[in-house]
């Protein structure tokens, strides 16, 4: 398995170097570009403005009548997009923009009527456009959005590569699962850019997520029960496609120690989901927020070495979130179906309360559980007790622990630990 994440790892960045580096390198350019840009406002100290000719003195309205009159004469047919007024020192110039792939911008002397100038004119940078893949239109825009999930691709491959590397060496030196965890986490922590409220770190899922752009949350979990301990380092993607709705994708890395045998290590299962917030929160009255996120998990884990059971499962859990002054309820509860009679369905369901103590420090409790839909009374249910601290406007630290409540078998988390930093980095 690690021979074929090196490969992928291997394959992904030779496919996206060149557009990487594209993106890398415009990306620079619109840097430097703004920094120049803001130095020649602060230097030209001119002004712009909307110009509205119900609130203009009769001045500005007669300088505002002869430039449209001057930019009718040049481009009698044009539709206007929209109308400025510049001040710069004694010169008062009126632009004026058309539509079009790309525009067209004309500049008036407002006070002799007269076009100074007469050119093509694009909204945005070239370099944006390129930095964007829009310069190439909607087939640029896919490729886009292929380089961004190549650079997923390649921070996903390339952490699990790391991951089966340093269990390998851990097996042989004896390390402590905590310098694993930090070690995972420091890793991930290359990353970097409004904190959103959601599920993390509890069980229990909810309505939230970031407005637009990714979503990233490294994170680690331990439990220990009376089977063993299990240790999972995972890697949590989600990009907001509008601000309803959001694709999310687990990759995930396992090491079991059971007792009295011999430890195991590999891919945990991989999770698919989408997310539907179909209802918004009203804030002044009781409508809450609901969603909808059909999941889909991939047998991925080896079945051979104990790590999973090879089953295809399908999950529709529905969420709902209301807030109360300080305070956040949220509660998740759907169905689970396994596609083997080796498995049975299961009910899911959670809640959950958090309270803000400051606006950088939240905390909450929740219940979760699950029951097989042939055998209610062998429910399962765990009490978890968590915080989220906010480090800045992009990255915030969540942790919670808990421990099993009811679990007739004894089988599942006995105590419970998970750890997570979450990036949200804007489009």
């Amino acid at each position: 398995m690690q021979i074929e994440m090196r490969r992928i790892h291997r394959w992904a960045g030779v496919t996206v170097a060149l557009f990487l580096f594209v993106v890398a390198v415009s990306g620079v350019i619109l840097q430097v570009q703004k920094l120049a840009g803001d130095e020649g406002e602060r230097e030209e100290q001119s002004v712009r403005g909307s110009v509205s000719t119900s609130t203009a003195n009769d001045a500005f309205a007669a300088m505002l009548s002869r430039s449209l009159d001057a930019v009718r004469a040049a481009a009698p047919n044009e539709p206007i997009v929209s109308v400025e007024l510049r001040l710069a020192g004694d010169t008062t110039q009126v632009l004026v923009t058309m539509p079009g792939e790309p525009g067209r911008r004309i500049t008036v002397n407002a006070q002799s009527g007269k076009v100074t100038s007469d050119e093509a004119y694009e909204r945005e940078s070239i370099f944006l456009r390129i930095h964007s893949g829009e310069i190439l239109g909607e087939p640029g825009v896919v490729i886009g959005l292929l380089w961004g999930l190549g650079l997923v691709i390649l921070s996903a491959t390339g952490i699990i590569v790391y991951l089966n590397m340093y269990a390998k060496r851990r097996a042989v030196r004896g390390k402590g699962r905590v310098f694993w965890v930090l070690g995972f986490l420091s890793a991930a922590s290359i990353f970097r850019e409004d904190p959103a409220r959601a599920g993390a770190p509890f069980l229990t899922d909810d309505p939230g997520f970031v407005a637009q752009g990714w979503e990233v949350r490294p994170q680690a979990s331990f439990e220990d029960n009376v089977n063993g301990t299990i240790e999972t380092g995972a890697l949590d993607l989600n990009y907001t496609i509008v601000p309803t709705f959001k694709l999310n994708l687990t990759l995930a890395e396992k090491r079991i120690e059971p007792v009295g045998g011999a430890s195991e290590s590999g891919f945990a299962d991989t999770d698919f989901k989408f997310k539907w917030r179909f209802l918004e929160e009203d804030s002044s009255g009781w409508q809450p927020a609901m969603s909808i996120a059909p999941n889909v998990t991939f047998p991925t884990a080896g079945r051979r070495d104990g790590l999973g059971d090879g089953v295809w499962r399908y999950k529709v859990p529905v969420q709902i979130g209301k807030t109360f002054g300080d305070y956040y309820t949220f509660g998740e509860f759907g169905y689970q179906w396994a596609a083997s009679t080796i498995a049975s369905d299961q009910l899911i369901y959670g809640l959950a309360a958090q309270r803000a103590l400051t606006p950088s420090l939240t905390i909450g409790i929740e219940l979760n559980g699950s029951a097989p839909s042939d055998s209610l009374r062998d429910y399962g249910l765990v009490a978890n007790f968590g915080a989220a601290y906010v480090i800045d406007d992009h990255v915030q630290l969540l942790g919670s622990i808990g421990r099993t409540v009811r679990d007739r078998d004894r089988g599942g988390p006995e105590t419970l630990a998970q750890i997570f930093l979450q990036f949200n980095f804007g489009s």
